[in-house]
């Protein structure tokens, strides 16, 4: 069942804009690449979840659990490799 919209912003214009708990650790997840990977130039990195519900043929491995602001469990974070 799909869920209301809601208009964020002035009425002049039409901006949008996802929100929620999967977005806010996504970010999170996203600003993890310096400390996993410091020294590379570009770093994919995925949620468990994100790998439980992969489809695509890529490589990846574990390097851990981390304790992100909002969640009350850490998250296996996954470097991706195409």
């Amino acid at each position: 069942m799909a869920k209301p919209s809601h208009n964020i912003g002035a009425p002049e214009r039409t901006n949008y804009t996802v929100i929620g708990d999967i977005v806010n650790t996504a970010q999170r997840v996203e600003g993890l690449g310096k400390q996993v990977a410091p020294d590379a130039e570009v770093v994919i990195l995925a949620s468990e979840t994100v790998i439980a519900a992969m489809t695509l043929d890529v490589q990846y491995e574990p390097v851990g659990g981390f304790a992100l602001n909002g969640r009350t469990k850490p998250v296996e974070v996954y470097p991706v490799f195409p």
